[in-house]
Protein backbone atom coordinates (compact mmCIF):
# COMPACT_ATOMS: atom_id res chain seq x y z
CA UNK A 1 0.00 0.00 0.00
CA UNK A 2 1.84 3.54 -1.00
CA UNK A 3 2.26 5.95 1.78
CA UNK A 4 0.34 9.41 1.03
CA UNK A 5 3.40 11.04 0.52
CA UNK A 6 4.35 8.36 -2.32
CA UNK A 7 1.07 9.24 -3.56
CA UNK A 8 1.57 12.90 -3.42
CA UNK A 9 5.07 12.33 -5.80
CA UNK A 10 3.37 10.34 -8.05
CA UNK A 11 0.55 12.97 -8.89
CA UNK A 12 2.90 16.18 -8.35
CA UNK A 13 2.12 18.65 -11.47
CA UNK A 14 5.29 20.36 -10.91
CA UNK A 15 9.12 20.13 -10.10
CA UNK A 16 8.55 22.99 -6.78
CA UNK A 17 6.19 20.20 -5.53
CA UNK A 18 8.40 17.40 -5.95
CA UNK A 19 11.24 19.27 -4.51
CA UNK A 20 9.98 20.07 -1.44
CA UNK A 21 7.83 17.01 -0.75
CA UNK A 22 11.52 15.13 -1.01
CA UNK A 23 12.86 18.09 1.33
CA UNK A 24 10.03 17.30 3.71
CA UNK A 25 11.07 13.35 4.30
CA UNK A 26 14.60 12.99 3.42
CA UNK A 27 13.49 9.17 3.86
CA UNK A 28 10.83 9.07 0.96
CA UNK A 29 13.84 9.14 -2.01
CA UNK A 30 15.50 5.82 -0.66
CA UNK A 31 12.03 3.97 0.00
CA UNK A 32 10.35 5.00 -3.47
CA UNK A 33 13.40 3.71 -5.47
CA UNK A 34 12.97 0.70 -3.28
CA UNK A 35 9.55 0.36 -4.05
CA UNK A 36 9.38 1.24 -7.66
CA UNK A 37 12.77 0.32 -9.40
CA UNK A 38 12.42 -1.80 -11.90
CA UNK A 39 12.50 -5.84 -10.67
CA UNK A 40 16.01 -6.84 -12.33
CA UNK A 41 17.28 -3.40 -10.04
CA UNK A 42 16.03 -4.20 -6.91
CA UNK A 43 17.52 -7.33 -5.89
CA UNK A 44 20.95 -5.61 -6.24
CA UNK A 45 20.66 -2.91 -3.81
CA UNK A 46 18.68 -5.14 -1.81
CA UNK A 47 22.28 -7.44 -1.07
CA UNK A 48 23.62 -4.13 0.85
CA UNK A 49 22.42 -3.16 4.32
CA UNK A 50 24.29 0.31 4.53
CA UNK A 51 22.28 3.02 2.87
CA UNK A 52 24.96 4.63 1.76
CA UNK A 53 26.04 1.55 -0.13
CA UNK A 54 22.38 0.80 -1.39
CA UNK A 55 22.62 4.60 -2.67
CA UNK A 56 26.31 3.72 -4.49
CA UNK A 57 24.69 0.74 -5.72
CA UNK A 58 21.96 2.33 -7.63
CA UNK A 59 23.76 4.50 -9.52
CA UNK A 60 26.23 1.88 -10.54
CA UNK A 61 23.89 -0.91 -11.61
CA UNK A 62 21.67 1.84 -13.08
CA UNK A 63 24.88 3.75 -15.13
CA UNK A 64 25.85 -0.11 -15.79
CA UNK A 65 22.45 -1.04 -17.66
CA UNK A 66 22.66 2.05 -19.59
CA UNK A 67 25.98 0.89 -21.65
CA UNK A 68 23.83 -1.97 -22.87
CA UNK A 69 21.08 -0.50 -24.75
CA UNK A 70 23.44 0.75 -28.05
CA UNK A 71 19.99 0.97 -29.95
CA UNK A 72 17.26 2.68 -27.75
CA UNK A 73 17.22 6.70 -28.60
CA UNK A 74 15.25 9.54 -27.28
CA UNK A 75 14.71 12.90 -28.65
CA UNK A 76 16.06 15.97 -26.22
CA UNK A 77 16.55 19.93 -27.62
CA UNK A 78 15.63 17.96 -30.74
CA UNK A 79 18.80 15.93 -30.73
CA UNK A 80 18.86 12.09 -31.16
CA UNK A 81 20.30 10.81 -27.77
CA UNK A 82 21.28 7.57 -25.67
CA UNK A 83 21.35 6.57 -22.04
CA UNK A 84 25.02 6.20 -21.34
CA UNK A 85 25.53 7.95 -18.30
CA UNK A 86 29.21 9.22 -16.32
CA UNK A 87 29.18 8.76 -12.54
CA UNK A 88 31.30 10.04 -9.85
CA UNK A 89 31.18 8.42 -6.65
CA UNK A 90 33.37 11.47 -4.24
CA UNK A 91 33.98 10.24 -0.83
CA UNK A 92 37.02 9.63 1.83
CA UNK A 93 39.01 6.04 1.96
CA UNK A 94 36.53 3.84 3.41
CA UNK A 95 33.39 5.36 2.44
CA UNK A 96 32.04 2.67 0.25
CA UNK A 97 33.13 3.85 -2.94
CA UNK A 98 33.73 0.36 -3.96
CA UNK A 99 30.17 -0.55 -4.22
CA UNK A 100 30.83 0.85 -7.84
CA UNK A 101 32.63 -2.35 -8.95
CA UNK A 102 29.06 -4.03 -8.88
CA UNK A 103 28.55 -2.30 -12.25
CA UNK A 104 32.13 -4.53 -13.33
CA UNK A 105 30.00 -7.56 -11.79
CA UNK A 106 26.94 -6.65 -14.16
CA UNK A 107 28.90 -6.55 -17.20
CA UNK A 108 31.19 -9.35 -16.20
CA UNK A 109 29.61 -12.17 -18.30
CA UNK A 110 28.92 -10.24 -21.43
CA UNK A 111 32.42 -9.12 -21.45
CA UNK A 112 33.19 -12.35 -21.26
CA UNK A 113 31.45 -13.52 -24.32
CA UNK A 114 32.96 -10.99 -26.41
CA UNK A 115 36.33 -11.40 -25.22
CA UNK A 116 36.30 -14.57 -25.78
CA UNK A 117 35.00 -14.29 -28.98
CA UNK A 118 37.72 -11.91 -29.96
CA UNK A 119 40.04 -14.47 -28.60
CA UNK A 120 38.58 -17.03 -30.89
CA UNK A 121 38.89 -14.68 -34.12
CA UNK A 122 42.01 -13.42 -32.87
CA UNK A 123 43.89 -17.33 -32.68
CA UNK A 124 42.35 -17.44 -36.23
CA UNK A 125 43.84 -14.52 -37.73
CA UNK A 126 47.70 -15.52 -36.20
CA UNK A 127 47.31 -18.96 -38.07
CA UNK A 128 46.08 -17.39 -41.35
CA UNK A 129 48.85 -14.80 -40.93
CA UNK A 130 51.27 -17.12 -40.20
CA UNK A 131 50.25 -19.63 -43.26
CA UNK A 132 49.75 -16.16 -45.60
CA UNK A 133 53.64 -14.83 -44.98
CA UNK A 134 54.64 -18.65 -45.70
CA UNK A 135 52.70 -18.56 -49.35
CA UNK A 136 52.80 -14.95 -50.13
CA UNK A 137 56.56 -15.88 -51.08
CA UNK A 138 55.77 -17.93 -53.83
CA UNK A 139 52.10 -16.25 -54.55
CA UNK A 140 53.02 -12.50 -54.51
CA UNK A 141 48.64 -12.32 -55.36
CA UNK A 142 47.57 -13.86 -52.46
CA UNK A 143 45.57 -11.37 -50.48
CA UNK A 144 46.80 -11.08 -46.76
CA UNK A 145 44.65 -11.99 -44.13
CA UNK A 146 42.31 -8.58 -42.60
CA UNK A 147 42.68 -8.80 -38.60
CA UNK A 148 39.70 -8.53 -37.20
CA UNK A 149 38.14 -6.67 -33.89
CA UNK A 150 39.18 -7.34 -30.54
CA UNK A 151 35.96 -6.38 -28.89
CA UNK A 152 35.89 -5.74 -24.85
CA UNK A 153 32.94 -4.88 -22.45
CA UNK A 154 35.21 -3.40 -19.59
CA UNK A 155 37.50 -1.39 -21.09
CA UNK A 156 40.60 -0.31 -18.69
CA UNK A 157 41.10 3.11 -17.42
CA UNK A 158 44.72 2.61 -17.69
CA UNK A 159 45.20 3.08 -21.03
CA UNK A 160 46.91 5.29 -24.30
CA UNK A 161 44.29 8.09 -26.39
CA UNK A 162 45.58 5.54 -29.41
CA UNK A 163 44.24 2.53 -28.10
CA UNK A 164 41.03 4.16 -26.15
CA UNK A 165 40.12 5.29 -29.83
CA UNK A 166 41.03 2.08 -31.14
CA UNK A 167 39.38 0.08 -28.86
CA UNK A 168 36.10 2.57 -28.71
CA UNK A 169 36.35 1.12 -33.23
CA UNK A 170 36.56 -1.83 -32.56
CA UNK A 171 33.77 -2.31 -30.23
CA UNK A 172 31.36 -0.68 -32.64
CA UNK A 173 27.50 -2.16 -31.66
CA UNK A 174 28.70 -3.50 -27.86
CA UNK A 175 28.74 -1.95 -24.85
CA UNK A 176 31.42 0.29 -23.66
CA UNK A 177 32.91 1.11 -20.21
CA UNK A 178 35.26 2.52 -17.98
CA UNK A 179 35.02 1.76 -14.51
CA UNK A 180 37.43 2.16 -11.78
CA UNK A 181 37.75 2.83 -7.99
CA UNK A 182 40.29 4.70 -8.40
CA UNK A 183 40.66 7.77 -10.15
CA UNK A 184 44.15 8.45 -10.17
CA UNK A 185 44.29 5.51 -12.51
CA UNK A 186 42.53 7.21 -15.30
CA UNK A 187 44.60 10.69 -14.19
CA UNK A 188 47.51 8.97 -14.89
CA UNK A 189 46.32 7.70 -18.30
CA UNK A 190 45.17 11.59 -18.85
CA UNK A 191 48.31 12.85 -17.69
CA UNK A 192 51.09 10.63 -19.76
CA UNK A 193 52.41 11.29 -22.58
CA UNK A 194 50.81 9.32 -24.59
CA UNK A 195 47.23 10.22 -23.29
CA UNK A 196 47.48 13.42 -24.30
CA UNK A 197 43.98 15.01 -25.16
CA UNK A 198 42.20 11.89 -23.42
CA UNK A 199 40.20 14.35 -21.28
CA UNK A 200 39.06 16.29 -24.69
CA UNK A 201 37.58 12.43 -26.12
CA UNK A 202 36.08 11.61 -23.20
CA UNK A 203 33.97 15.13 -23.33
CA UNK A 204 32.97 15.11 -27.16
CA UNK A 205 31.90 11.10 -26.60
CA UNK A 206 29.53 12.11 -24.02
CA UNK A 207 27.25 13.82 -26.52
CA UNK A 208 27.88 10.89 -28.89
CA UNK A 209 29.96 13.49 -31.37
CA UNK A 210 32.33 12.05 -33.62
CA UNK A 211 36.00 11.43 -32.62
CA UNK A 212 39.26 10.68 -34.90
CA UNK A 213 42.35 10.64 -34.62
CA UNK A 214 45.24 10.22 -37.29
CA UNK A 215 48.05 8.53 -36.48
CA UNK A 216 51.86 8.68 -38.77
CA UNK A 217 52.79 4.82 -38.16
CA UNK A 218 51.24 2.65 -40.51
CA UNK A 219 49.23 5.86 -42.35
CA UNK A 220 46.07 5.07 -39.32
CA UNK A 221 43.06 7.07 -39.75
CA UNK A 222 40.49 6.41 -37.42
CA UNK A 223 36.90 7.71 -37.46
CA UNK A 224 34.03 7.10 -34.81
CA UNK A 225 30.47 7.83 -35.78
CA UNK A 226 28.21 8.11 -33.01
CA UNK A 227 30.82 6.75 -29.90
CA UNK A 228 29.31 5.67 -27.17
CA UNK A 229 30.60 4.50 -23.29
CA UNK A 230 29.74 4.48 -19.66
CA UNK A 231 32.45 6.05 -17.67
CA UNK A 232 32.15 5.24 -13.75
CA UNK A 233 34.20 6.38 -11.39
CA UNK A 234 35.13 6.33 -7.54
CA UNK A 235 37.79 8.33 -6.01
CA UNK A 236 38.63 11.37 -2.96
CA UNK A 237 37.48 14.45 -3.05
CA UNK A 238 41.41 15.36 -4.54
CA UNK A 239 41.46 13.02 -6.88
CA UNK A 240 38.13 14.27 -8.16
CA UNK A 241 39.70 17.95 -8.18
CA UNK A 242 42.49 16.41 -10.03
CA UNK A 243 40.73 15.23 -12.81
CA UNK A 244 38.36 17.75 -13.08
CA UNK A 245 40.96 20.74 -13.07
CA UNK A 246 39.06 23.59 -14.10
CA UNK A 247 34.52 24.13 -14.28
CA UNK A 248 35.53 25.86 -17.41
CA UNK A 249 36.17 23.20 -19.61
CA UNK A 250 32.68 21.26 -18.85
CA UNK A 251 34.18 17.70 -17.92
CA UNK A 252 32.84 18.13 -14.38
CA UNK A 253 28.88 19.10 -15.78
CA UNK A 254 28.91 16.00 -17.29
CA UNK A 255 28.84 13.67 -14.02
CA UNK A 256 25.97 12.45 -11.99
CA UNK A 257 27.59 13.49 -8.42
CA UNK A 258 27.24 10.89 -5.36
CA UNK A 259 29.30 12.70 -2.47
CA UNK A 260 29.57 10.00 0.65
CA UNK A 261 30.73 10.38 4.29
CA UNK A 262 33.08 8.41 6.25
CA UNK A 263 31.68 5.36 7.44
CA UNK A 264 33.44 4.72 10.75
CA UNK A 265 31.05 1.96 11.45
CA UNK A 266 32.84 -1.65 11.77
CA UNK A 267 31.43 -4.11 9.42
CA UNK A 268 31.32 -7.72 10.51
CA UNK A 269 34.15 -9.64 8.30
CA UNK A 270 33.52 -13.05 9.05
CA UNK A 271 32.03 -15.31 6.25
CA UNK A 272 28.13 -15.24 6.03
CA UNK A 273 25.03 -16.24 4.36
CA UNK A 274 24.76 -12.60 2.84
CA UNK A 275 28.42 -12.81 0.94
CA UNK A 276 26.59 -16.07 -0.69
CA UNK A 277 24.01 -14.57 -1.41
CA UNK A 278 25.43 -11.27 -3.15
CA UNK A 279 27.73 -13.32 -5.04
CA UNK A 280 24.24 -15.51 -6.17
CA UNK A 281 22.78 -11.90 -6.64
CA UNK A 282 25.36 -10.22 -8.52
CA UNK A 283 25.43 -13.41 -10.85
CA UNK A 284 21.48 -13.04 -11.84
CA UNK A 285 21.89 -9.71 -12.24
CA UNK A 286 25.30 -10.14 -15.21
CA UNK A 287 22.66 -13.15 -16.66
CA UNK A 288 20.07 -10.36 -17.18
CA UNK A 289 22.47 -7.93 -18.52
CA UNK A 290 23.64 -10.12 -21.70
CA UNK A 291 19.54 -11.69 -21.87
CA UNK A 292 18.83 -7.74 -21.76
CA UNK A 293 21.69 -6.43 -24.28
CA UNK A 294 20.18 -9.58 -26.74
CA UNK A 295 16.73 -8.37 -26.43
CA UNK A 296 17.15 -4.64 -27.24
CA UNK A 297 19.35 -5.56 -29.94
CA UNK A 298 16.81 -7.15 -32.26
CA UNK A 299 14.01 -4.65 -30.51
CA UNK A 300 14.77 -1.08 -30.70
CA UNK A 301 12.77 1.55 -29.36
CA UNK A 302 12.22 5.47 -28.83
CA UNK A 303 11.53 6.72 -25.35
CA UNK A 304 8.85 9.44 -25.31
CA UNK A 305 8.03 11.81 -22.10
CA UNK A 306 4.57 12.60 -21.84
CA UNK A 307 4.01 16.77 -21.83
CA UNK A 308 3.13 16.82 -17.89
CA UNK A 309 6.70 15.36 -17.69
CA UNK A 310 8.32 17.92 -20.20
CA UNK A 311 6.51 20.37 -18.57
CA UNK A 312 8.20 19.34 -14.74
CA UNK A 313 11.46 18.67 -16.52
CA UNK A 314 11.36 22.20 -17.71
CA UNK A 315 10.69 23.74 -14.65
CA UNK A 316 13.61 21.92 -13.18
CA UNK A 317 15.90 24.44 -15.75
CA UNK A 318 13.18 27.25 -15.12
CA UNK A 319 13.65 27.17 -11.35
CA UNK A 320 17.69 26.41 -11.03
CA UNK A 321 19.43 27.93 -14.45
CA UNK A 322 18.77 31.69 -13.77
CA UNK A 323 19.47 31.40 -9.61
CA UNK A 324 23.06 29.56 -10.39
CA UNK A 325 23.76 31.38 -13.27
CA UNK A 326 23.02 34.77 -11.85
CA UNK A 327 23.94 34.45 -8.64
CA UNK A 328 26.78 31.91 -7.92
CA UNK A 329 28.36 30.76 -11.18
CA UNK A 330 27.58 31.66 -14.82
CA UNK A 331 30.02 27.84 -15.19
CA UNK A 332 27.01 26.71 -13.23
CA UNK A 333 24.55 26.71 -16.56
CA UNK A 334 26.47 23.63 -17.45
CA UNK A 335 25.67 21.39 -14.34
CA UNK A 336 21.78 22.62 -14.65
CA UNK A 337 21.37 21.78 -18.16
CA UNK A 338 23.14 18.55 -18.45
CA UNK A 339 21.24 17.32 -15.21
CA UNK A 340 18.44 17.80 -17.34
CA UNK A 341 19.41 15.35 -19.99
CA UNK A 342 20.67 13.58 -17.44
CA UNK A 343 17.46 12.99 -15.40
CA UNK A 344 16.19 11.80 -19.40
CA UNK A 345 18.94 9.63 -19.72
CA UNK A 346 18.01 7.89 -16.48
CA UNK A 347 14.33 8.10 -17.59
CA UNK A 348 15.59 5.97 -20.79
CA UNK A 349 17.19 3.52 -18.73
CA UNK A 350 14.75 1.94 -16.82
CA UNK A 351 11.96 2.48 -19.47
CA UNK A 352 14.37 0.01 -21.82
CA UNK A 353 14.59 -2.21 -18.71
CA UNK A 354 10.85 -2.13 -18.28
CA UNK A 355 10.62 -2.48 -22.17
CA UNK A 356 12.87 -5.95 -21.84
CA UNK A 357 10.79 -7.18 -18.82
CA UNK A 358 7.55 -6.64 -20.37
CA UNK A 359 8.48 -8.23 -23.57
CA UNK A 360 7.70 -4.99 -25.64
CA UNK A 361 8.56 -4.74 -29.42
CA UNK A 362 6.98 -1.19 -29.79
CA UNK A 363 9.12 1.29 -31.47
CA UNK A 364 8.21 4.51 -29.23
CA UNK A 365 6.99 3.95 -25.54
CA UNK A 366 6.31 6.65 -23.10
CA UNK A 367 7.71 6.39 -19.61
CA UNK A 368 5.78 5.55 -17.06
CA UNK A 369 5.39 8.17 -13.96
CA UNK A 370 6.82 5.88 -11.61
CA UNK A 371 10.09 5.97 -13.40
CA UNK A 372 9.85 9.32 -14.22
CA UNK A 373 10.26 10.81 -10.88
CA UNK A 374 12.62 7.99 -10.43
CA UNK A 375 14.77 9.77 -12.84
CA UNK A 376 14.04 12.94 -10.84
CA UNK A 377 14.60 11.95 -7.67
CA UNK A 378 18.33 10.48 -8.48
CA UNK A 379 18.65 13.63 -10.86
CA UNK A 380 18.28 16.06 -7.92
CA UNK A 381 20.19 14.05 -5.96
CA UNK A 382 23.48 14.32 -8.18
CA UNK A 383 22.26 18.01 -8.78
CA UNK A 384 22.22 18.66 -5.08
CA UNK A 385 25.75 16.59 -4.43
CA UNK A 386 27.11 18.29 -7.80
CA UNK A 387 26.67 21.76 -7.06
CA UNK A 388 27.14 21.42 -3.69
CA UNK A 389 30.90 20.44 -4.30
CA UNK A 390 30.89 22.83 -7.31
CA UNK A 391 32.52 25.07 -5.06
CA UNK A 392 35.73 23.39 -4.01
CA UNK A 393 36.97 23.54 -8.11
CA UNK A 394 38.86 25.40 -9.92
CA UNK A 395 36.79 28.86 -10.63
CA UNK A 396 34.06 27.10 -8.94
CA UNK A 397 33.43 30.31 -6.52
CA UNK A 398 30.84 32.56 -6.03
CA UNK A 399 31.93 35.02 -9.31
CA UNK A 400 32.01 39.01 -8.83
CA UNK A 401 29.54 38.95 -11.77
CA UNK A 402 26.68 36.75 -9.75
CA UNK A 403 28.09 38.80 -6.59
CA UNK A 404 26.78 42.35 -8.23
CA UNK A 405 23.68 40.58 -9.64
CA UNK A 406 22.65 39.48 -6.38
CA UNK A 407 23.21 42.74 -4.39
CA UNK A 408 21.55 44.60 -7.03
CA UNK A 409 18.52 42.12 -7.01
CA UNK A 410 17.92 42.91 -2.77
CA UNK A 411 18.52 46.36 -3.16
CA UNK A 412 15.45 46.12 -5.77
CA UNK A 413 11.48 46.66 -4.51
CA UNK A 414 9.06 43.87 -5.36
CA UNK A 415 7.95 45.89 -8.50
CA UNK A 416 10.20 48.74 -9.93
CA UNK A 417 10.91 50.85 -12.70
CA UNK A 418 13.80 51.37 -15.06
CA UNK A 419 14.46 54.33 -13.69
CA UNK A 420 14.33 53.56 -10.74
CA UNK A 421 16.97 50.52 -11.01
CA UNK A 422 18.88 52.79 -12.81
CA UNK A 423 19.33 54.80 -9.50
CA UNK A 424 19.89 51.68 -7.72
CA UNK A 425 23.13 50.77 -9.92
CA UNK A 426 24.03 54.25 -9.26
CA UNK A 427 23.99 54.13 -5.96
CA UNK A 428 26.16 50.61 -6.46
CA UNK A 429 28.49 52.35 -8.67
CA UNK A 430 27.20 50.46 -11.75
CA UNK A 431 27.05 52.15 -15.33
CA UNK A 432 23.92 53.16 -16.73
CA UNK A 433 24.81 50.15 -19.44
CA UNK A 434 25.94 47.79 -16.41
CA UNK A 435 22.80 48.12 -14.87
CA UNK A 436 20.86 47.63 -18.20
CA UNK A 437 22.88 44.00 -18.70
CA UNK A 438 22.23 42.78 -15.09
CA UNK A 439 18.13 44.02 -16.35
CA UNK A 440 18.68 41.44 -18.77
CA UNK A 441 20.75 38.85 -16.84
CA UNK A 442 17.66 38.78 -13.95
CA UNK A 443 15.01 38.50 -17.01
CA UNK A 444 16.64 35.78 -18.37
CA UNK A 445 16.99 34.00 -15.43
CA UNK A 446 13.31 34.57 -14.48
CA UNK A 447 14.01 36.42 -10.95
CA UNK A 448 12.09 39.51 -12.61
CA UNK A 449 9.73 39.80 -15.27
CA UNK A 450 8.98 42.84 -17.43
CA UNK A 451 5.67 43.20 -17.18
CA UNK A 452 5.16 46.38 -19.46
CA UNK A 453 7.78 48.70 -21.03
CA UNK A 454 10.11 50.04 -18.52
CA UNK A 455 7.94 48.39 -15.80
CA UNK A 456 8.96 45.21 -13.76
CA UNK A 457 8.82 42.87 -10.68
CA UNK A 458 10.52 39.88 -9.19
CA UNK A 459 9.30 36.81 -9.36
CA UNK A 460 8.93 33.99 -7.09
CA UNK A 461 12.70 32.83 -7.93
CA UNK A 462 14.19 35.95 -6.86
CA UNK A 463 13.37 34.56 -3.02
CA UNK A 464 14.80 31.07 -4.05
CA UNK A 465 17.95 29.91 -2.57
CA UNK A 466 20.54 28.03 -4.11
CA UNK A 467 20.82 24.80 -4.05
CA UNK A 468 22.70 23.31 -1.79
Amino acid sequence: MLTPLTNKLLVCDTYLKIDTLLDTDTTLELNYLKEFLPNNLKSGIDIFQAESEQWVAIYAIITAFGSLMIDVTGKYSNRTVYAMLYLAIIGPAGSNKSVINTSREVLKKLHKIFRDQSDYYMKNYISEKSKWNRLVKSDPNLIEPEKPPYAVVNIAADITKAKFLEQLRDNKNIPSAIISDEIDTLIASINSDHGNGLSSVLRTIYHHDEVSQQLKSDNQHIEIECPKLVLILGGTEDQMKSLIGSIVNGMYSRFLILTLEGDLKWKDASPSENGNERSKVLNELSNAAVVLFDYLGTNSFEMLLTKKQWSILNEFGDENLGILSNLHNEHTASVVKRHGLMAFRIAMILTGIRYWENKLTNKQVYCIDEDFVTALILMRKSFKNSISFFGQLKDGKKTPLASKNESFLKSLSDSFTRAEAVEVGKKMKFSIRTTDQILKNLTDGKQIAKISFGNYEKTSLANLQIAD
